[in-house]
């Protein structure tokens, strides 16, 4: 695969609404493709899918899942 179709992927998993569905597809596509492309670069690629189309970039990182998870258990509950 090329960068082109890398960034393809990820702008299709900006289409998931849900934040928390996003988050774990995006990091189960990203496992599957760093064990094919062994030079495939697993943090920008899951940066790069977690933004939201308008909004500017947000860094993210794996280790941040439960933040994540927590702030829109947090926001939805309000």
């Amino acid at each position: 695969m090329t960068r082109k179709d890398f960034v393809t992927v990820a702008k299709a998993l900006q289409g998931i609404e849900s934040s928390s569905d996003r988050w774990l597809t995006t990091n189960l596509i990203a496992d599957s493709l760093a064990a094919a492309y062994p030079k495939f670069d697993t943090d920008k690629f899951i940066q790069y899918a977690m933004e939201w189309p308008g909004q500017p970039s947000v860094q993210t990182s794996r280790v941040g899942l439960e933040e994540i998870l927590q702030n829109n258990r947090n926001k939805n509950n309000s």
